[in-house]
């Protein structure tokens, strides 16, 4: 079957769900659009609760729900999707055999609030903000932005401010808020905000953790939209045998990808369009993110940039043990962006990790799995334990680590974001990417510590890739958290860098610890500079690399 819709500047949203309503019933389909340019509005939206991992779980208003459909083919035809309001795009959940491909997704507004730095001192400083193109006011020491959908006020929510080229982050709380300061990954202001010409002056509180680390003239953006990463465009979850083909994100509010307790995914020729607007990005997070996938991901013919988060992140869940019992598990997820998010199914077998060794002492193979709280921070796993070496305390880690995928990321260009994160038990191959002006080219760290995200690596190869300009720390840093390379665990298993060029070095090119078999071997390290390859925190001479 074959549902063709045609353009129209009128909410497009109900004959969406009118048309994807009949198409699973019909055992599949394809919903084709013609050539144009679509709108889309909450109004006639999908009402939902989504658990969705590193986001905000909660009630999403979803524009094209492929609930429990199988063979479903969204072909945009080269079409412009723009989003209004605070809305999900996409969510793919318990489906098989979904294709959406050839299309460019915009909003009718940018999510991002462009700003700069004047009148620095002891006291405080200001920020430049064009008032026509981004509505604001102040109140009560409170910030406040006019969007579209509403208001966005630091009475709510603390400002993410972001550098321009380098994604520098600092956190500005003006006014009293409801927002929490605790747990936070960057550094945060304490300020009373008053407006004055040209902008805002944020008054230093007496308490205030830090003060602006940005130089008078610096260039920022703040996320006036989408900082709870509510709004991702494609999101992936339960399900299998999904393709994302020739799409284009000129803007898009949170995440371009998301993908979690997945199968097979294929992303062909994603490309983000910052020039359409000149933003200064067009994500607001990660392009790509997936958690606890198997089978396969493959990402090729790609190109990425001015993206505000990770190009790609793949990682697993690591949950806290709160308590045990003979045949059953009380685990918390430790992280607030995990909560409500289940990082297991039937027939998993999970790694119960001692967090002082980080030795696998036992496993357990799930029959039932449930959230139990209502903050959803508590799971409870059914099943048996098998392979227990020795005692199991409360605090002992639990991992996915068998569900993960085999990854292939090549032939793709990636360009002015973060970092790219990859981990897990699959094997891993990064081959002929162009990799510039950013963070880190390649982050492996297991994050055992604050994002609780699981990073030991079985097998990866990073190979003929050409690396341009890292501006921070490191091209390739491999180790664990909150542990020197020297003192590392050995819990990486095999990684290679193999035949990469390494241009405009600024600080070290590798950077590696934890590892048991780690080989390095014909790279390329275009600088005069020696002391560029530590591994255990000892330098490695660059001609044996």
């Amino acid at each position: 079957m074959v549902i063709t819709l045609t353009p129209n500047q009128k909410n497009t949203t109900p004959k969406v769900i009118e048309a994807l309503d009949k198409l699973k019933h019909s055992g599949g389909g394809e919903l084709y659009f013609e050539k144009g340019e679509y709108h889309f509005f909450k109004y006639g939206a999908i009402e939902q609760f989504v658990a969705v991992s590193n986001n905000r779980s909660g009630i999403k208003k979803i524009i094209f729900p492929i609930i429990g459909s199988n063979n479903i083919t969204i072909n945009g035809n080269g079409s412009v999707f723009i989003f209004h309001d605070i809305t999900s795009p996409f969510y793919v959940y318990k489906s098989k055999n979904v294709i959406i491909k050839d299309i460019t997704f915009d909003r009718a507004f940018s999510p991002i609030v462009n700003m700069s730095v004047q009148d620095k001192s002891d006291k405080g400083f200001k920020l430049l903000i064009d008032k026509k193109q981004s509505p604001y006011y102040v109140k009560n020491g409170n910030l406040v932005f006019e969007r579209e959908w509403g208001e966005r006020s630091t009475a709510i929510k603390k400002l993410d401010l972001l550098m321009k080229g380098q994604h520098l982050v600092q956190y500005l709380f003006a006014g009293e808020t409801l927002d929490s300061t605790s747990n936070l990954p960057a550094s945060f202001m304490l300020t009373d905000a008053e407006e004055v010409k040209d902008g805002v002056y944020f008054h230093y509180r007496e308490n205030t953790q830090s003060k602006c680390v940005y130089e008078e003239g610096t260039e920022l953006y703040c996320l006036a939209d989408g900082s709870d990463r509510e709004s991702d465009v494609i999101l992936l979850s339960d399900s299998d045998d999904i393709k994302i083909s020739n799409i284009t994100i000129r803007r898009g509010l949170s995440m371009g990808v998301i993908g979690q307790l997945c199968s097979n995914i294929e992303i062909d020729s994603l490309k983000t369009d910052s020039d359409f607007y000149q933003d200064s990005t067009t994500l607001t997070a990660d392009c790509m993110h997936f958690v606890n996938c198997s089978g396969f991901i493959d990402i090729h013919d790609c190109l990425i940039e001015n993206i505000s988060d990770d190009v790609i992140n793949i990682h697993g869940v690591y949950t806290s043990l709160k308590e045990k019992h003979n045949n059953k598990l009380i685990v918390e997820l430790k992280h607030r962006s995990q909560k409500f998010f289940n990082p297991y199914k039937v027939g998993d077998i999970l790694d119960i990790i001692n967090p002082l060794t980080y030795e696998v002492v036992s496993n357990f193979v799930v029959r039932k799995s449930e959230i139990i709280s209502e903050d959803g921070s508590l799971v409870e796993i059914c099943g048996d334990y098998t392979n227990t070496k020795s005692d199991i305390d409360c605090g002992f880690l639990i991992e996915n680590s068998k569900r993960m995928p085999n990854v292939n990321i090549y032939n793709n260009k990636f360009n002015r974001f973060p970092c790219m994160r990859v981990s897990g038990g699959g094997k891993i191959v990064i081959n002929e990417n162009q990799i510039s002006h950013c963070a880190c080219a390649l982050v492996a760290v297991d994050l055992a510590q604050f994002w609780m995200e699981s990073g030991r690596i079985k097998d990866l190869v990073f190979t003929k890739n050409n690396l341009q300009d890292c501006y921070e720390g490191s091209f390739i840093n491999i180790g664990i958290s909150g542990m020197n390379d020297s003192d590392a665990f050995k819990v990486h298993n095999k990684i290679e860098i193999l035949e990469n060029t390494f241009s405009g070095i600024k600080h070290k090119a590798i950077k590696a610890g934890g590892i048991k078999n780690l080989i390095i071997k014909n790279n390329l390290f275009n600088t005069e500079k020696e002391d560029i390859v530590l591994v255990d925190d000892k330098i490695i001479s660059k001609e044996l690399c």
